[in-house]
């Protein structure tokens, strides 16, 4: 028995549906885990400078600060950086799925409307035998 190419087709592209709601998954993880990274390195900053600021830090505290806020703002460019990356792939991932989605549905409709192509032949073919019946000269 041969297999149907479309029911081989619907197979795959369920395959590539799946691998698209992975990979959207994924990518949605590390753009979750990306923006906690990049919140902890601006609370970081947020916390050195309110304790460079206080009143009650010396001038050793401030100067610390002022020798750790470059390495402070890299690590907040990095972070960002990180963030933006995957919020790229978050939208790259969801682009292919969306595309996945569409692909998948239209092998659906085509292997619908074989279906009902197939259904209408099976009408037609059973009217033309009931006419073919119709048209026999009866016997009595």
């Amino acid at each position: 028995m041969s297999r149907d190419p479309l029911t081989t087709l619907l197979r795959i592209r369920a395959t590539a549906l799946d691998e698209a709601k992975q990979h959207v998954a994924h990518a949605l993880a590390r753009e979750h885990a990306a923006g906690l990274r990049l919140a902890d390195e601006e609370a970081a900053l947020a916390r050195e400078t309110a304790a460079a600021l206080s009143p009650a830090e010396d001038d050793a505290r401030v100067d610390a600060f002022a020798r750790w806020l470059p390495v402070g703002r890299r690590a907040i460019a990095a972070a960002l950086a990180t963030q933006q990356a995957a919020n790229a792939t978050v939208d790259h991932a969801r682009a292919v799925l969306t595309l996945s989605r569409a692909a998948h549905r239209s092998v659906e409709t085509l292997i619908e409307k074989r279906s009902v192509a197939l259904d209408l032949e099976a009408g037609l073919r059973l009217q033309r035998e009931f006419d073919d019946l119709a048209l026999q000269p009866r016997s009595s």
